[in-house]
């Protein structure tokens, strides 16, 4: 977070801040469990926040379960870049 706020932010000035949302559940967790909807609606209602700029941004290793698809079920999202 440092690296960022100290050599990324400097070039977006209307950017106030970053923040980092992770959780501990790392890609084993049983995604359709009925305790799994828990983290999906934390993640789900934080990142849409409007606080947080409105549009969410998600960064995924790529081996999550917790995929776009089941975060956003309403929204088509087709290719998306790979960063």
């Amino acid at each position: 977070m440092r690296r960022i706020r100290d050599e990324i932010l400097p070039r977006f000035p209307g950017v106030n801040d970053v923040v980092a949302i992770t959780h501990t559940y790392g890609c084993g967790i049983a995604m359709d469990a009925p305790a799994a909807e828990i983290p999906i609606q934390t993640i789900r209602h934080i990142s849409t926040h409007p606080n947080l700029g409105g549009t969410p941004l998600v960064v995924s290793l790529g081996c999550e379960k917790l995929q776009l698809e089941r975060l956003f079920p309403e929204q088509e999202f087709g290719k998306l870049p790979v960063l």
